[in-house]
């Protein structure tokens, strides 16, 4: 669970930066994954090779392509993630930043940690206890 001190002082742009990296790892397995198709998949299904040894390799070449896929799928999630973290994580700081400044416009103190108070009586108020415990 993340706290106050932790959400107000948080550098959110590393998530961003993160769901891109991740984006671009996105890229390189599409890359991947096309150039697996045309130069392994389909050279071996234009050479019409056939035999027990093309047999047992083409269930495991289409093997790999499936998992070169699914790791484009997994890429695109785990970016996704860092992305919408990314914006929810923000979209926090930016109400946590209002509710302390409406604190803050009403005359409240707001600690580092998220205490809120009001601010010490002035020295007329602490001298007269009745006027002190009302401020209390």
């Amino acid at each position: 669970m993340v706290d106050f001190h932790e959400l107000s002082t948080a550098e959110l742009d590393v998530l961003g930066e993160a769901a891109t990296a991740w984006d671009d790892v996105v890229k390189r397995l599409q890359a991947m994954d096309s150039d697996w198709d045309g130069a392994v998949i389909g050279k071996v299904n234009a050479a019409n090779w056939t035999g027990p040894a093309a047999d047992q390799a083409r269930p495991k070449l289409q093997r790999v392509n499936e998992q070169i896929s699914a790791a484009v799928t997994e890429a695109t999630a785990i970016a996704s993630v860092f992305r919408d973290a990314g914006n929810d994580f923000k979209a926090a700081k930016s109400k946590l930043d209002e509710a302390v400044a409406a604190a803050q416009g009403d005359g409240l103190t707001v600690s580092s940690d998220g205490t809120v108070s009001w601010p010490p009586a002035d020295n007329a108020t602490r001298h007269d206890q009745d006027a002190l415990q009302a401020y209390n």
